[in-house]
């Protein structure tokens, strides 16, 4: 990944290009120190993702952002900022950013920040349907079973954490099946397999049982898991998406977060009507538009709470698309069972319980 920093204090600059280049999922980092040398740079360099500074002088961090989106240059985005002002988060959801961060940078927040806008990308490119160094090339002949199959598990061990496949893998191959349908009846039967489906001591409706550890973060994952399973399965299941319901989806993924995110901005983005998308949505991937939003949202939502630096629960709010705090924590309770403080690993987790494999 491609990515171009700008701030305009030289320090601040230097430390954060510093620790983008440790970053293994980055290949080359440039800098500039406003904003007009940014867009001169991205007139003959392509960048994956943009993280730029609000408060800079003659152009600021958002305006930037507008120029680079009309221009087409980029469509993925971090900013950062020193002042926790809700108002600027707000308006760089409206403008599809897709992270924000404040200064002090943390190292491993943005090192989150970096990998969820890797994923965005990746998602997004229909030239990437597999991890760029991890996962192989999918075979021109669907017919060749072995190495579809190769290709599927190949994926699953890249988007997976420690204690096995995520939601958040689900997600993965629910948008991998949605661009290669030949690969359906493979990830089906994958589905089908006791060990994916217990490798990370996950339960699923399909088991009609608790998670094996009872605590309180593990019951949480497991029925974000189970419920990501079943829109996998279902979507799975026919074997192909229609055109529509593809666009749909890709939209959807890449959106999740944003706030302004709506039947009304999923039309106009598509090209459908609202109506004909929802029903799109509930024939096809099984659950209805406003749910899957959630979800989707939801599961961001555990990575951020589970992944240090530990996040005020506004702060996650805003960066999954929620405008109060409130709202967001009802929802999460309606799809996990627990509030976002029962959720965090240090309220439940105890690192000598020897069920727990994950991080915490």
């Amino acid at each position: 990944m491609k990515v171009l920093l700008v701030d305009d204090e030289p320090l601040t600059l230097a430390g954060i290009a510093r620790m983008l280049r440790a970053e293994s999922c980055v290949s080359e980092v440039r800098t500039a120190e406003y904003g007009q040398a940014a867009l001169q740079i991205l007139e003959n360099w392509r960048a994956d993702i943009i993280i730029t500074d609000i408060r800079m002088p003659e152009m600021d961090g958002l305006e930037l952002i507008e120029c680079i989106r009309r221009a087409n240059l980029c469509d993925c985005f971090i900013i950062i900022s020193s002042h926790a002002d809700f108002q600027y988060a707000r308006r760089g959801i409206t403008l599809g950013v897709r992270n924000y961060l404040l200064n002090p940078i943390d190292r491993s927040e943005l090192h989150l920040a970096i990998v969820d806008a890797a994923r965005s990308v990746y998602l997004e490119s229909s030239e990437r349907t597999a991890h760029i160094e991890k996962t192989p090339s999918l075979p021109d002949d669907p017919l060749d079973e072995n190495r579809c199959r190769l290709f599927v598990d190949e994926m699953i061990r890249t988007y997976r954490d420690e204690t096995g496949p995520t939601a958040r893998c689900l997600i993965h191959l629910t948008a991998l099946v949605a661009q290669r349908p030949q690969l359906s009846h493979i990830v089906a039967a994958r589905l089908n397999d006791e060990e994916f489906l217990l490798d990370g001591g996950y339960a699923t409706e399909r088991d009609g049982a608790a998670p094996p550890y009872p605590y309180k973060r593990s019951m949480a994952e497991a029925r974000l898991y189970a419920e990501a399973l079943r829109v996998l399965r279902h979507i799975s299941a026919d074997g192909a998406l229609s055109c529509s319901a593809q666009r749909i989806l890709s939209y959807l993924i890449a959106n999740d977060c944003n706030a302004e995110l709506s039947l009304k901005t999923l039309a106009r983005a598509t090209g459908l009507n609202p109506n004909y998308a929802s029903g799109v949505v509930s024939k096809e991937f099984g659950i209805q538009f406003q749910k899957y939003v959630n979800l989707l949202r939801m599961i961001r939502a555990q990575e951020l709470l589970r992944t240090p630096p530990n996040l005020p629960v506004q702060e996650v709010a805003i960066k999954c698309g929620f405008d109060n705090s409130n709202h967001f924590y009802r929802v999460f309770k309606a799809y996990t069972g627990v509030t976002p403080g029962e959720f965090k690993p240090q309220n439940n987790i105890s690192r000598s319980n020897p069920f727990f494999r994950g991080n915490s």
